[in-house]
Parts: C-alpha cells; sequence; structure tokens
C-alpha cells in the first residue's frame, strides 16, 4: 500500500509539472541554446 501511495504522488507531481509547464505557469520550454548552457 505505501509502494502504491509513493507511485501515485509521484505521478501526481510529475502530472502537475507537465501542466504548469505545458500552460507556462512562469516556465518556458527550453529552447535548444538553453540546453547547451546548462
Amino acid at each position: 500500500m505505501k509502494t502504491r501511495l509513493i507511485n501515485a504522488v509521484f505521478f501526481l507531481g510529475l502530472y502537475l509539472a507537465f501542466l504548469s509547464w505545458y500552460d507556462g505557469w512562469g516556465m518556458d520550454p527550453f529552447t535548444a541554446e538553453e540546453i547547451d548552457t546548462l
């Protein structure tokens, strides 16, 4: 049960991170130039 809870929290966080990126909540998608400078 604990493993399922951890998985649920992980996927929920991943989903929210994707939504925030997709909707542009202050997080612009990386351009090729920005990736090169990381």
